[in-house]
Protein backbone atom coordinates (compact mmCIF):
# COMPACT_ATOMS: atom_id res chain seq x y z
CA UNK A 1 0.00 0.00 0.00
CA UNK A 2 3.03 2.54 0.92
CA UNK A 3 4.63 1.39 -2.21
CA UNK A 4 1.63 1.93 -4.41
CA UNK A 5 0.96 5.69 -2.96
CA UNK A 6 4.91 6.33 -3.02
CA UNK A 7 4.63 5.47 -7.02
CA UNK A 8 1.78 7.46 -7.55
CA UNK A 9 3.47 10.28 -6.06
CA UNK A 10 6.59 10.13 -8.30
CA UNK A 11 4.08 9.66 -11.66
CA UNK A 12 2.75 12.97 -10.12
CA UNK A 13 6.07 14.66 -10.04
CA UNK A 14 6.77 13.05 -13.04
CA UNK A 15 3.70 14.18 -14.95
CA UNK A 16 3.88 17.84 -12.90
CA UNK A 17 7.35 18.54 -14.01
CA UNK A 18 6.80 17.31 -17.56
CA UNK A 19 3.78 19.25 -17.63
CA UNK A 20 5.78 22.21 -16.68
CA UNK A 21 8.56 21.27 -18.71
CA UNK A 22 6.00 21.13 -22.11
CA UNK A 23 4.57 25.06 -21.22
CA UNK A 24 7.88 26.10 -21.27
CA UNK A 25 8.92 24.79 -24.56
CA UNK A 26 4.96 26.25 -25.89
CA UNK A 27 6.36 29.64 -24.77
CA UNK A 28 9.64 29.43 -26.13
CA UNK A 29 7.95 27.94 -29.55
CA UNK A 30 5.65 30.85 -29.07
CA UNK A 31 8.00 33.49 -28.27
CA UNK A 32 10.26 32.28 -31.02
CA UNK A 33 7.61 32.64 -33.57
CA UNK A 34 6.60 35.76 -32.43
CA UNK A 35 9.87 37.60 -33.02
CA UNK A 36 10.11 35.83 -36.35
CA UNK A 37 7.15 36.72 -37.56
CA UNK A 38 8.33 40.74 -36.28
CA UNK A 39 11.46 39.91 -38.32
CA UNK A 40 9.75 39.06 -41.22
CA UNK A 41 7.27 42.10 -40.94
CA UNK A 42 9.74 44.39 -40.64
CA UNK A 43 12.63 42.66 -43.15
CA UNK A 44 9.37 42.84 -46.03
CA UNK A 45 7.99 46.55 -44.84
CA UNK A 46 12.32 47.63 -44.74
CA UNK A 47 12.25 45.82 -48.54
CA UNK A 48 9.13 47.93 -49.32
CA UNK A 49 10.30 50.95 -49.03
CA UNK A 50 13.88 50.59 -50.04
CA UNK A 51 12.12 49.60 -53.23
CA UNK A 52 9.67 52.49 -53.43
CA UNK A 53 12.87 55.12 -52.29
CA UNK A 54 14.44 53.16 -55.48
CA UNK A 55 11.60 53.72 -57.96
CA UNK A 56 11.27 57.48 -56.76
CA UNK A 57 14.92 58.05 -57.32
CA UNK A 58 15.17 56.30 -60.70
CA UNK A 59 12.27 58.50 -62.09
CA UNK A 60 12.50 62.60 -60.87
CA UNK A 61 10.44 65.03 -61.58
CA UNK A 62 12.94 67.85 -63.41
CA UNK A 63 11.21 71.01 -62.71
CA UNK A 64 9.24 72.63 -66.25
CA UNK A 65 11.43 75.33 -65.83
CA UNK A 66 14.78 73.18 -66.84
CA UNK A 67 13.03 71.66 -70.06
CA UNK A 68 12.52 75.35 -70.78
CA UNK A 69 15.87 76.38 -70.49
CA UNK A 70 17.08 74.22 -72.97
CA UNK A 71 14.58 75.62 -75.84
CA UNK A 72 14.39 79.08 -74.43
CA UNK A 73 17.50 81.04 -75.13
CA UNK A 74 18.42 82.92 -71.37
CA UNK A 75 18.36 86.82 -71.15
CA UNK A 76 22.26 86.97 -71.63
CA UNK A 77 21.96 84.78 -74.67
CA UNK A 78 19.67 86.97 -76.14
CA UNK A 79 21.62 90.05 -75.27
CA UNK A 80 24.61 88.39 -76.39
CA UNK A 81 22.93 87.71 -79.99
CA UNK A 82 21.17 91.58 -80.09
CA UNK A 83 25.23 93.10 -79.48
CA UNK A 84 26.55 90.11 -82.02
CA UNK A 85 23.55 92.22 -84.60
CA UNK A 86 23.91 94.85 -83.71
CA UNK A 87 28.13 95.06 -84.64
CA UNK A 88 26.37 94.40 -88.08
CA UNK A 89 23.77 97.32 -88.42
CA UNK A 90 24.12 99.53 -86.05
CA UNK A 91 27.80 101.09 -87.83
CA UNK A 92 25.74 101.57 -91.01
CA UNK A 93 22.65 103.40 -89.36
CA UNK A 94 25.24 105.96 -87.39
CA UNK A 95 26.40 106.80 -90.74
CA UNK A 96 23.34 108.75 -91.57
CA UNK A 97 23.51 109.59 -95.59
CA UNK A 98 27.40 108.61 -95.55
CA UNK A 99 28.20 106.52 -98.68
CA UNK A 100 29.22 102.87 -97.66
CA UNK A 101 32.49 102.79 -95.84
CA UNK A 102 35.24 101.11 -98.31
CA UNK A 103 36.64 102.05 -101.79
CA UNK A 104 33.92 101.38 -103.39
CA UNK A 105 32.02 104.37 -101.43
CA UNK A 106 33.75 106.48 -104.08
CA UNK A 107 32.45 105.27 -107.03
CA UNK A 108 35.84 104.58 -108.69
CA UNK A 109 37.53 101.70 -107.38
CA UNK A 110 39.87 100.67 -109.91
CA UNK A 111 41.65 103.91 -109.86
CA UNK A 112 44.60 103.47 -107.62
CA UNK A 113 45.06 104.58 -104.12
CA UNK A 114 48.31 105.46 -102.66
CA UNK A 115 49.84 106.03 -99.14
CA UNK A 116 48.62 108.18 -96.71
CA UNK A 117 50.16 111.26 -96.67
CA UNK A 118 49.46 114.33 -99.31
CA UNK A 119 51.46 114.05 -102.67
CA UNK A 120 52.99 111.05 -102.23
CA UNK A 121 52.80 108.78 -105.27
CA UNK A 122 50.37 106.32 -105.13
CA UNK A 123 51.28 103.00 -105.45
CA UNK A 124 49.96 100.50 -107.78
CA UNK A 125 46.92 98.32 -107.33
CA UNK A 126 46.96 95.15 -105.88
CA UNK A 127 45.18 92.32 -105.09
CA UNK A 128 46.85 91.30 -102.12
CA UNK A 129 45.15 93.30 -99.06
CA UNK A 130 48.01 94.68 -97.74
CA UNK A 131 50.25 97.03 -100.14
CA UNK A 132 53.86 96.51 -100.12
CA UNK A 133 56.10 99.98 -100.03
CA UNK A 134 59.50 98.73 -99.66
CA UNK A 135 60.32 97.27 -96.57
CA UNK A 136 57.80 98.68 -94.10
CA UNK A 137 58.83 99.89 -91.11
CA UNK A 138 54.98 100.66 -90.04
CA UNK A 139 51.62 99.43 -91.18
CA UNK A 140 48.34 101.63 -90.61
CA UNK A 141 45.04 99.91 -91.53
CA UNK A 142 43.08 101.51 -94.37
CA UNK A 143 38.94 101.36 -93.48
CA UNK A 144 37.85 103.57 -96.09
CA UNK A 145 37.97 106.21 -98.77
CA UNK A 146 35.99 109.25 -99.73
CA UNK A 147 35.64 112.51 -101.59
CA UNK A 148 34.35 114.61 -98.92
CA UNK A 149 36.49 115.59 -96.33
CA UNK A 150 33.07 115.54 -93.91
CA UNK A 151 32.07 112.01 -94.81
CA UNK A 152 35.41 110.75 -93.70
CA UNK A 153 35.87 112.67 -90.19
CA UNK A 154 31.91 111.50 -89.89
CA UNK A 155 33.05 107.47 -90.17
CA UNK A 156 36.15 108.25 -88.33
CA UNK A 157 34.33 109.58 -85.65
CA UNK A 158 32.10 106.32 -85.86
CA UNK A 159 35.00 104.19 -85.80
CA UNK A 160 36.03 105.87 -82.50
CA UNK A 161 32.90 105.49 -80.30
CA UNK A 162 32.91 101.81 -81.38
CA UNK A 163 36.32 101.76 -80.07
CA UNK A 164 38.70 101.91 -82.66
CA UNK A 165 40.36 105.14 -80.92
CA UNK A 166 43.31 105.15 -83.46
CA UNK A 167 40.99 106.16 -86.43
CA UNK A 168 41.94 109.65 -87.93
CA UNK A 169 41.42 111.11 -91.67
CA UNK A 170 44.09 112.08 -94.08
CA UNK A 171 43.90 113.29 -97.70
CA UNK A 172 45.73 111.88 -100.64
CA UNK A 173 46.32 112.97 -103.98
CA UNK A 174 45.67 110.97 -107.44
CA UNK A 175 47.59 111.12 -110.56
CA UNK A 176 44.08 113.08 -112.33
CA UNK A 177 44.88 115.72 -109.46
CA UNK A 178 41.80 114.88 -107.61
CA UNK A 179 41.57 115.04 -103.66
CA UNK A 180 40.78 112.11 -101.41
CA UNK A 181 40.38 111.87 -97.97
CA UNK A 182 41.42 108.31 -96.30
CA UNK A 183 40.05 107.05 -92.84
CA UNK A 184 42.95 105.29 -91.36
CA UNK A 185 43.79 103.54 -88.02
CA UNK A 186 47.70 103.08 -86.64
CA UNK A 187 50.24 103.18 -86.81
CA UNK A 188 51.63 99.79 -85.57
CA UNK A 189 55.36 98.01 -85.95
CA UNK A 190 54.32 95.26 -86.32
CA UNK A 191 51.85 93.47 -89.10
CA UNK A 192 49.93 90.98 -86.80
CA UNK A 193 48.77 93.88 -85.11
CA UNK A 194 47.29 95.89 -88.29
CA UNK A 195 46.07 92.69 -89.38
CA UNK A 196 44.14 91.79 -85.58
CA UNK A 197 42.17 95.02 -86.18
CA UNK A 198 41.91 94.52 -89.49
CA UNK A 199 39.87 91.54 -88.99
CA UNK A 200 37.62 93.40 -86.30
CA UNK A 201 36.53 96.15 -88.80
CA UNK A 202 35.36 93.00 -90.72
CA UNK A 203 33.68 91.64 -87.66
CA UNK A 204 31.65 95.07 -87.30
CA UNK A 205 30.90 94.43 -90.83
CA UNK A 206 33.57 97.44 -92.35
CA UNK A 207 34.26 95.87 -96.43
CA UNK A 208 37.60 96.07 -98.30
CA UNK A 209 39.78 97.21 -95.46
CA UNK A 210 43.54 97.12 -96.58
CA UNK A 211 46.61 97.29 -94.42
CA UNK A 212 49.55 99.61 -96.01
CA UNK A 213 52.75 99.11 -95.18
CA UNK A 214 55.22 102.59 -94.95
CA UNK A 215 58.69 103.15 -94.27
Amino acid sequence: MIKNTTLDQRQRVVLFISGVTLCAIFFAFGLFIGKWSSGEAMAIDRTETQGSLLLMGSEPQQPASDTNQSAIPTQEETTGSTSGQAKMSDLPDSQAGLPANSVEATGSPSEPLGGTGAGQTPASVSSAPEENLGTPTHFYVRAGTFEESQQAEDFAAVLRSRGFVSAYTETEKTDAGKTRYLVLLGPWVDRDSAARTMNELRNEGVSNVTIIGQR
